[in-house]
C-alpha cells in the first residue's frame, strides 16, 4: 500500500484541482507566469490539469522505484523515501500557490512568490541536508561524482561536510526569503543569490573536498 501512497494522494489532487476548475466563473485564465511576475500566457481554464498531471508522475516514479528496490533491495530506503517526501511536500505547495493565482485570474504574481519559494526551497534543502550524510556509497542519491564513488571514506567525508555546509546554505536562502519579503525590489536577485550560495555550499565545495581527500587517499594508498 505505501508504494502507492503518492500516486493515490495525486489522483485526489487531480480531482480536486479539476473541482476548482469546474467551479471557476472564468473560462480563460492565466497559465503561465514569466520572472518578472506577469501573466504571459492565457488559455482555457483546464489546461491547468496539466500541473495535476504533474505530481501523477512523480506518483508512478515512486512506484515504480518502490518495486524495483523491494526486488533488488536497497541500503538507502529509508533516506531515499524521506527525500521523495520533502520533494512531493515542494512539488504540490508550488504548484498550488500558482493554481491559486490562476484561479483568481490574477494578471501578476505577487513580488512575494520568490520570497515564498526560497523559504519553501530553504526548508527542503534543510531536511535534505540533515537526511544526506545517512546515505550509504550509491550511485542513485548523493553526490555521486568519480571521486566519492571510488571510496567508502571519501564518500561518507564528503557528505558529511555536504550536510553541514548544506544546513548553512537552506538557512541563508531562507533568510534571503525573508529579505525578498522586506525590501520586494530585491526579491528576485536575492532569490538567486540564495540559490547560488546553497549551490557553492552544498555541492561545489563537497565536490571539491571529495576531488581533494581522494587524491591524498590515493597517495597514501
Amino acid at each position: 500500500m505505501k508504494k502507492f501512497i503518492y500516486l493515490i494522494i495525486s489522483f485526489v489532487n487531480a480531482g480536486i484541482t479539476a473541482l476548482c476548475l469546474y467551479l471557476s466563473p472564468y473560462a480563460i485564465l492565466p497559465i503561465h507566469y514569466g520572472i518578472n511576475g506577469y501573466a504571459d500566457r492565457y488559455s482555457s481554464k483546464w489546461e491547468i490539469m496539466i500541473a495535476a498531471a504533474i505530481p501523477v508522475v512523480f506518483g508512478i516514479i515512486y512506484l515504480v522505484y518502490s518495486i524495483i528496490a523491494e526486488k533488488k533491495g536497497n541500503k538507502n530506503r529509508k533516506v531515499t523515501d524521506k527525500v521523495f517526501l520533502i520533494a512531493f511536500v515542494y512539488i504540490l505547495s508550488v504548484i498550488w500557490y500558482v493554481v491559486i493565482l490562476s484561479l483568481q485570474c490574477k494578471a501578476q504574481m505577487s513580488n512575494s512568490y520568490f520570497a515564498i519559494l526560497a523559504v519553501i526551497m530553504g526548508g527542503m534543502f534543510l531536511a535534505f541536508s540533515n537526511f544526506i550524510p545517512k546515505a550509504r556509497q550509491n550511485t542513485m542519491l548523493g553526490i555521486r561524482t568519480k571521486s566519492t564513488l571510488s571510496s567508502t571514506t571519501v564518500w561518507n567525508k564528503t557528505h558529511r561536510l555536504a550536510g553541514i555546509l548544506g544546513v548553512i546554505g537552506s538557512i541563508a536562502l531562507i533568510i534571503c526569503g525573508i529579505i525578498g519579503t522586506v525590501f520586494e525590489k530585491t526579491v528576485v536577485p536575492v532569490f538567486f543569490i540564495g540559490i547560488g550560495i546553497y549551490l557553492i555550499s552544498g555541492f561545489i565545495i563537497p565536490c571539491i573536498y571529495a576531488n581533494v581527500i581522494a587524491k591524498q587517499e590515493k597517495n597514501n594508498g
